[in-house]
């Protein structure tokens, strides 16, 4: 029984790693921006405001240290959002705050590396900022795009309009339906353990009646023939 139980639990624990980005703490540190900061000193200033470093230290999500100010779009590509989060690696596409996940990641409808001018393979999210061609905040896709202009305090997103980005929105949807399936599985886990040491432990007391010679009926067990041991256990 002490098998499955640590089997479930073993399950149970590499089912929320696989989801290791999800961190609901950073929706407690974000808010909705008009402009991002460009400039070290605007950056620290920003970060000060929103009290990163005192949040860095209460959150469970990663090391102090990595828990960092960012200004990024958020899933839709409608708003700009400031935010305390773990700093990643975003690999070539621009960077957002997907509310629904709670997690900072790739905005996959923006693959900046093919964009004028384009950004990195791979760069980290806390500097979203160096590739303004992110900030391109839309309703819809757009038939002409238009970029943000960096003035001298930062970056203000131009809007365009247009049709929602389904692309986006699905994500949200995946990254909230992806916990029903990791507590699904490991539920489903545990039942079917359970149902084991049940099936186990009956075959083993109808072993037990056996050995003993018990003619009792043990409805765990299959008869033989009728002529041999009907009513005995197998």
């Amino acid at each position: 029984m002490w098998l499955y139980i640590l089997q479930f639990l073993l399950v149970s624990k590499s089912l929320a790693e696989t989801d290791r980005w999800y961190c609901p703490y950073i929706l407690e540190t974000s808010k909705r921006a008009t402009t991002c900061p460009t400039k070290e000193d605007d950056i620290k200033a920003a970060a000060a405001r929103l009290n990163c470093k005192e949040h860095s230290l209460v959150q469970n999500c990663t090391d102090p240290k990595n828990f960092k100010y960012h200004c990024v779009i958020d899933a839709e590509g409608i708003h700009l959002y400031e935010v305390c989060a773990e700093d990643r690696f975003i690999l070539g596409y621009c960077t957002e705050l997907n509310i629904a996940g709670a997690r900072i990641q790739g905005h996959y409808s923006k693959k900046c590396t093919v964009m004028d001018p384009p950004c990195p393979v791979r760069y980290r999210s806390s500097e979203a900022f160096k590739y303004p061609v992110c900030y391109n905040l839309e309703k819809s896709r757009p038939s002409t795009r238009k970029y943000e202009n960096e003035g001298a305090h930062g970056i203000t997103a131009n809007l365009t309009t247009e049709i929602p980005n389904d692309n986006s929105i699905s994500e949200q949807v995946d990254a909230l339906d992806s916990h029903m399936i990791y507590i699904t599985i490991g539920v489903l886990t545990f039942l079917v353990g359970a149902a084991v040491m049940a099936l186990y432990y009956g075959r083993k007391k109808c072993g037990q009646h056996r050995r003993k010679g018990s003619q009792r009926y043990c409805p765990h067990c299959s008869r033989r023939s009728s002529e041999s041991s009907q009513g005995m256990c197998m």
